[in-house]
């Protein structure tokens, strides 16, 4: 949804100098050939790991009308609509990775998904040989795995698995009101706790190995379930 003018100035502050619009127009068409190139690249080889997400973004679509602009020159109108980019990494077991592909959709779904996986099955990619799908909580996901990657299983992105407990805390012991002789208002006590759990939820999946995140994780349970069980219990 950029104009040529956004990018002019957005290219002056990587380049430390100002370029004509029409080497901005050369720049924006010669990196799109290069992606439209690499999108289409045949797999050959499929990794066990996917990272997926969607991002919304608004875009500029032309539209069939046109208007007359201060300088008097005939302009076609665009018109901004939100849009979801959805896109696919591949991550293989020595940690390497690569982003093989992303599309424009209306909607981050069971549809947008599906038409993801099958443009990377045409280009050569194995969906048998995909053991992990790691996301957020996006919908449609889990319908569209199921129906084109059926040995995968789904894995929340930790950091959206932490932030989830968020929305489920009730602060419960905390002072509903500030007290002058405890040093501390309610505010303060809530963003101590969440900054607390958030640290002890995360150091679970650091953990080296898995007897380790185990015991971690039966302890993170016994410290705080007891405080903030409905936390706990979407964790």
């Amino acid at each position: 949804g950029l104009s040529l003018r956004d990018l002019q100035e957005a290219l002056y502050f990587l380049l430390g100098d100002v370029i004509s619009r029409s080497a901005v127009n050369r720049i924006t068409l010669r990196i799109q050939e290069e992606i439209d190139i690499r999108i289409q690249t045949p797999i050959t080889s499929t990794p066990p790991i996917l990272l997926v997400d969607g991002v919304w973004v608004e875009i500029q679509y032309t539209l069939d009308q046109f208007k007359i602009d201060r300088a008097g020159h005939e302009r076609q109108c665009r018109k901004a609509q939100e849009r979801v980019i959805v896109a696919a990494m591949a991550v293989w077991p020595d940690g390497s990775h690569q982003l093989l592909h992303f599309g424009i959709a209306e909607d981050e779904d069971e549809s947008a998904w599906t038409t993801l996986f099958d443009h990377l099955i045409a280009r050569g990619w194995e969906p048998e040989a995909v053991q992990l799908v790691v996301s957020d909580g996006t919908k449609g996901l889990l319908a569209a795995m199921k129906a084109r990657l059926p040995q995968a299983q789904q894995q929340r992105c930790t950091t959206h698995k932490v932030r989830g407990m968020k929305r489920c805390l009730t602060y419960k012991g905390l002072p509903e009101t500030e007290t002058a002789d405890s040093g501390t208002d309610q505010p303060t006590s809530k963003a101590q706790r969440w900054a607390e759990m958030r640290k002890d939820a995360h150091a679970i999946y650091k953990a080296e190995t898995y007897e380790d995140a185990q015991l971690r994780l039966k302890a993170f349970t016994a410290k705080w379930e007891p405080l903030e069980p409905k936390a706990i219990h979407a964790f």
